[in-house]
């Protein structure tokens, strides 16, 4: 009996495990992802050995190459924190992968509607109801380096709003803040909403201008990139239409458009109407012409020292 024990025991001081395979890939999941301030989004690491059979018995770290926009936990629960990209990095055994991760200031909003408020009220912008199908996460970039349009770029008003191309179902409205002092005197009273499209900015119709609070506000029918421009001085005036016959007794609507001398749009310019002969004609400072009496005479709208004008013909009924 003591010498079966003897060989049973020389036995197992022979016998060896099989050795640890090595770790040869590692992969994040989700590679990436768009987090708004203040969510979390758990991520997950693949362990592989050569064959590509999964390791589930290995330790991994996880780092945050930002800890001020996005931290994680050591079980990979990814928090944002405030806007910007940072990488998520998982480590294990010599072998790292990571995820990239945008943070981005904004709100999930859906059927019921809702806003996006950044950089303490600098944008907001609010989503009524219907406007979009699905709850949505929108978001707003502060943008830098914005291309060269008309006039005069206000400082720090230029915004991109996601998700890109989303269009609204029903208009959104955007208000856009700018500081006191940073918009020449000269073209404060300019300073309206455009739309970058492609390389050229549009100016969004009846953006609207509050001196008092330095802020425009427009329509919206889509996500893009927003930003206030103030254009140069007027260089010409265009009434339209270019020869009216109005009715005596009755009224006619005009309007005046104004371009600065690199041909931009310009907008909220205070405009002066006149009349060469009130007997025949007369208009109002919203440029709505008056037949009074028969006969022919010019209407002329004035700003910023340009002038234009058009023909007018007062007949009988």
């Amino acid at each position: 009996m003591k010498h079966l024990l003897l060989l049973a025991a020389i036995a197992g001081c022979g016998a060896t495990s099989a050795p640890r395979p090595a770790v040869s890939a590692l992969a994040v999941t989700p590679p990436g992802a768009l987090l708004l301030v203040g969510e979390s989004l758990q991520f997950h690491a693949q362990v592989q050995d050569a064959a590509g059979d999964p390791l589930t018995d290995r330790l991994v770290t996880w780092q945050s190459s930002d800890v001020l926009i996005a931290t994680v936990s050591t079980a990979g629960l990814v928090q944002a924190l405030k806007p910007g990209r940072v990488g998520i990095t998982a480590t294990c055994e010599g072998q790292t992968a990571q995820a990239v991760i945008d943070s981005k200031a904004g709100a999930l909003i859906g059927p019921a509607g809702g806003t996006v408020i950044v950089l303490g009220g600098a944008l907001v912008l609010k989503v009524p109801a219907g406007a979009l199908a699905a709850p949505t996460r929108v978001y707003a970039d502060a943008l830098n380096g914005l291309p060269a349009g008309p006039g005069f770029l206000v400082p720090g008003t230029g915004f991109e709003i996601g998700p890109p191309n989303r269009p609204f179902l029903k208009p959104a409205s955007l208000a856009i803040r700018y500081g006191s002092g940073v918009v020449p005197a000269p073209l404060a009273t300019s300073v309206a909403m455009y739309s970058l499209d492609g390389a050229s900015w549009d100016p969004i119709n009846g953006s609207l201008l509050d001196l008092n609070n330095l802020t425009v506000t427009a329509e919206l029918d889509g996500t893009g990139t927003y930003a206030l421009r103030a254009p140069g001085p007027v260089a010409s005036v265009t009434v339209m239409p270019s020869n009216v016959l109005v009715l005596l007794g009755t009224t006619w609507p005009l309007t005046a458009e104004l371009r600065d001398d690199a041909g931009a749009l310009i907008l909220n310019r205070a405009i002066a109407w006149s009349s060469a002969d009130t007997l025949i004609a007369r208009v109002s400072q919203q440029g709505a012409v008056s037949g009074v009496g028969i006969g022919m005479t010019r209407i002329s709208a004035s700003s910023g020292g340009a002038t234009g004008s058009s023909p007018i013909t007062v007949s009988a009924p």
